[in-house]
């Protein structure tokens, strides 16, 4: 079954492992004399980055889970869109799993199949959805858009709150094709 693998093969040991070798590198190269800050973005960068995506995509994925467990809402479609976004997860990071043989290549096959179906499910709630009234304007990150949509974005302090889309319009921002569009 490839229900949750994400949360069962990830949660703690790709955080760990990230950890675990993201402070043993830094701990020798400071200990050889480099400076901490060409260590951590010249060299470790990316290492840096899958630790805080991991221990992210961790959080969201166990916090999801226990709000399914409470069994205070919408159940059903909160299991089928949580399984969605862990079988993704996985599909994304499939052939890390597969070199490092923590899935079997037969089960690998299987992820991109279990993905389109879970997609398919998705659709006989889609109305529900649109009827929770998610402002559009959260399916897209400024990141995101066209060259430059993340330094209009940033341009005077928003406070981290979203701009109407006449305000991003005004600006020259264009969320790219393949972003920023609803999905819904």
């Amino acid at each position: 079954m490839i229900g949750y693998a994400h949360a069962g093969m990830t949660a703690e040991g790709d955080n760990s492992v990230l950890m675990q070798k993201l402070g043993s590198t830094l701990e020798s190269k400071l200990t050889n004399g480099k400076p901490l800050f060409q260590i951590w973005m010249g060299e470790e960068f990316n290492t840096i980055q899958s630790a805080a995506k991991a221990f992210g995509e961790r959080m969201c994925f166990e916090q999801t889970l226990d709000i399914i467990t409470l069994d205070l809402g919408p159940r059903t479609i909160l299991e089928t869109l949580l399984r969605l976004w862990g079988l993704t997860l996985v599909e994304t990071y499939l052939s890390w799993y597969l070199t490092r043989q923590l899935m079997t290549p037969q089960t690998g096959l299987l992820v991109p199949k279990r993905v389109r179906e879970v997609v398919a499910s998705v659709g006989e709630y889609s109305l529900a959805l649109c009827g929770m009234g998610v402002d559009e304007r959260l399916l897209f990150a400024p990141i995101a858009g066209d060259l430059g949509g993340w330094e209009e974005y940033n341009r005077s302090n928003n406070h981290g709150e979203l701009l109407e889309k006449s305000q991003l319009d005004t600006v020259g921002f264009n969320p790219h094709n393949a972003f920023g569009r609803s999905k819904l």
